[in-house]
């Protein structure tokens, strides 16, 4: 019985489908892309160079930044250098 059952099941997953067309006309479409492959390459470059010049600025100021920086520091450390009192002068005596 099992047998039976597995003969039935394969044939009902059978389907037969006919498709038939009115008339034999055959319509050709043919894919044409917008860009060629040199300009997409040309438009990717292009993009590549627009962020490397934003990034190259980008690293132009932090270095100026870092000079800054450490043109504020050293300004800082010579005025702390000049307030300093001076060891050798005695009080008292003019």
């Amino acid at each position: 019985m099992l047998g039976t059952i597995r003969l039935m099941s394969d044939v009902s997953r059978r389907i037969e489908v006919r498709v038939q067309f009115e008339d034999s006309e055959i319509m050709k479409i043919q894919y044409k892309p917008q860009f060629q492959q040199v300009e997409a390459f040309s438009y990717i470059g292009g993009f590549i160079g627009i962020w490397l010049g934003v990034s190259l600025v980008q690293v132009v100021d932090v270095i100026e930044s870092f000079f800054l920086i450490a043109r504020y520091f050293f300004k800082k450390g010579s005025i702390a250098c000049s307030t300093k009192p001076n060891s050798e002068v005695r009080s008292g005596t003019v």
